[in-house]
């Protein structure tokens, strides 16, 4: 915080000392705004370590934990999300980052909270196909919202 704190203080006496060019301040008045100004510092500060405790605990949510790594976590698959085998590994629960391993990086991703994650293009043989994975709080949010795509029209 202390960063932070010589950055404002100095930006807040700047605005005093141009006070006291226009206007003449009495003593009293000056130890009341540098109080007042005091008060301002403390709040931001106390409003930056708040900020601060909830980034890392953002960070740390969205960093993959051991139980997560790819050591203890699903084996990569070949052929990613255009191999049909692979689609039936997923299951309910998993994280995203476990269906990523599996299936690969979506081709395209929508949704703020309740996130649908989607696989779509051509795979020889089958065409163009399309299918989705729905997600809640970053995990998959049960059978019925994983829906493989087609691949034997």
């Amino acid at each position: 915080m202390d960063r932070y704190r010589l950055p404002v203080m100095s930006t807040f006496l700047l605005f005093v000392f141009a006070s006291l060019a226009d206007a003449q301040l009495s003593s009293t008045d000056l130890a009341k705004e540098i109080n007042t100004l005091k008060e301002v510092v403390q709040a931001q500060d106390r409003r930056i370590e708040a900020l601060e405790r909830e980034l890392a605990d953002l960070k740390a949510r969205l960093t993959p934990t051991s139980s997560q790594s790819t050591r203890s976590g699903p084996i990569p698959a070949q052929g990613g999300w255009r191999n049909p085998d692979n689609w039936k590994r997923i299951k309910a629960n998993m994280s995203e980052q476990q269906v990523i391993a599996i299936l690969g990086r979506p081709t395209r991703r929508d949704g703020v909270g309740r996130v649908t994650v989607f696989y779509e293009g051509e795979v020889e043989g089958a065409g163009y196909v399309s299918g989705n994975i729905g997600l809640w709080d970053n995990q998959v949010m049960g059978t019925a919202f994983i829906n493989p795509p087609v691949f034997n029209p």
